[in-house]
């Protein structure tokens, strides 16, 4: 939400809102934040990929929604494993 009130609905809509607080009631505080933190990474890659394809530019607008399904996803099936091995590259 936060995002949306700093952009003035620019940055994100209120159904990307919407989906991540039903992400938060369904998986919970420390998965729903991995949820979020992986579909920001996996949407900035692909937003990346299709400017140097030249399909997209700087300040054209790429829907949110689907990385924060992914993520969720990610999460649900693979959660545990992403978090050991990311504790285990600083260990």
């Amino acid at each position: 939400g936060l995002i949306v009130v700093l952009t003035r609905g620019r940055g994100m809509g209120m159904g990307d809102v919407k989906l991540a607080g039903a992400a938060g009631l369904l998986l919970g505080w420390p998965d729903a934040g991995l949820a979020f933190l992986l579909a920001f990474i996996v949407g900035a890659i692909w937003s990346i990929i299709l400017m140097a394809l030249g399909q997209k530019k700087m300040k054209s607008t790429v829907p949110f929604g689907p990385f924060i399904a992914l993520g969720i996803g990610l999460v649900i099936f693979f959660g545990k494993a992403i978090l050991d091995y990311y504790f285990f590259l600083f260990s």
